[in-house]
């Protein structure tokens, strides 16, 4: 989803309508290195104006040449939960109008043993009218005294840098922050869309020419049972979950009310559960958004595939009845972080397609630096 630009040159557009009414809480270590009039610190205004602030940035900069989520009021009502942990959505104001954002999204993570308490950022906004004035660093240093004071350990977020119309920080050897690169798996739902929405017209024909491949696939009855997740599946979801913690070097790490949240805590999210005799033995979780390319069409963001306990045979059920289903809602592309956490031999059965790892985990901490080791997979969330 998005990948967190970093330069001054942050890509954005003029204040939005109505950012005024953003009630800014100033961050005093950072208002002395600013400018007069701007100050940084927690946005506490409406969803709806935050929503329409980030898109119009990201549409006036990238609108035809880089395919972007086109976010609603009602996700980030998902994302920024009260309930979640402290407020991380971060802004700049300039007499009241909002022109520049950085938002996370709380989280808690695991290390090995070890708990780290922190959050996914994203959606870095910087108004054209503001740009060249440090901003964008003023936002990232507000965040990490944010994390600091919150007890925060650490900030996960993604750089991408597949495209030259990209305006994210480019990946630094020397920094510790820039832990590998990164990419996703696309599994095609329709030919045609994707011919429609690439960006890049010869992909577009590709995907096209492969049409075959996409069409709706029709399955037999099966005694497996797939149906919508219900809150009564938490428990057997977050064992399925916690099983597998220990074969990654990072991973979110799951609880209750963390996994419930993620699973069941927005009609934006959609959880399809795969069972057997009466026991849960897997889940997919994912939410279909707009996308903006060359036409704005549905596509669908796999956040989690937990299917390791089914036999091969009824884990390409399970996807391909799941991908059935995103297709029947109009996405025309199924996406998945690329990080090591399902098997690329049940990805690649399943008509996914390894995208070339165009972006990169970025770990910043409020303490010493981690580094992960380089082979072993993680568990994150695209944000």
């Amino acid at each position: 989803m998005s990948q967190e630009p970093s330069s001054p040159q942050t890509a954005s557009p003029q204040p939005v309508a109505g950012s005024a009414m953003v009630d800014a809480r100033p961050t005093s270590a950072i208002r002395g290195v600013m400018a007069p009039g701007l100050e940084a610190g927690e946005y506490s205004g409406p969803n709806t104006d935050l929503m329409q602030f980030v898109q119009s940035t990201w549409e006036s900069d990238y609108r035809g040449k880089v395919t972007f989520p086109l976010w609603s009021a009602d996700y980030f009502d998902w994302q920024f939960h009260q309930d979640l942990g402290a407020n991380r959505r971060l802004c700049v104001r300039d007499a009241g109008a909002l022109v520049g954002v950085l938002m996370g999204s709380p989280c808690r993570f695991r290390l090995g043993a070890a708990v780290l308490h922190g959050a996914h950022y994203s959606w870095l906004s910087v108004a054209r009218s503001h740009r060249g004035r440090g901003l964008a660093t003023t936002l990232d240093a507000t965040r990490m005294q944010h994390e600091q004071q919150h007890a925060g350990d650490v900030i996960v977020s993604f750089r991408f840098t597949g495209s030259r119309h990209s305006l994210a920080e480019r990946p630094d050897r020397q920094s510790p922050k820039f832990q590998r690169p990164i990419g996703l798996w696309a599994r095609p739902l329709s030919g045609s869309g994707l011919r429609r929405w690439n960006t890049s017209r010869a992909e577009g024909w590709l995907a096209w020419a492969g049409t075959p491949l996409t069409r709706s696939i029709r399955f037999p009855e099966s005694s497996a049972c797939l149906r919508p997740y219900q809150h009564l599946d938490l428990g057997q979801c977050l064992n399925i979950v916690t099983a597998r913690n220990d074969r990654f070097a990072f991973t979110v790490d799951w609880d209750e009310t963390l996994l419930q949240h993620q699973l069941g805590g927005s009609p934006v999210g959609q959880t399809l559960v795969w069972e057997r005799q009466g026991v849960v033995r897997g889940f997919i979780n994912f939410h279909v958004l707009p996308f903006c390319g060359r036409t704005v069409e549905p596509v669908a963001i796999i956040d989690m595939i937990e299917i390791d306990q089914l036999t091969p045979r009824d884990q390409s059920e399970f996807l391909r009845r799941c991908l059935q289903v995103m297709q029947q809602q109009g996405a025309i592309v199924a996406l998945k972080l690329r990080c090591g956490d399902v098997s690329s031999r049940t990805m690649l059965l399943n008509g996914f397609t390894p995208r070339l790892r165009d972006s990169h985990l970025v770990l910043q901490t409020t303490a010493a630096p981690i580094r992960l080791p380089s082979r072993k997979p993680v568990r994150l969330l695209w944000r």
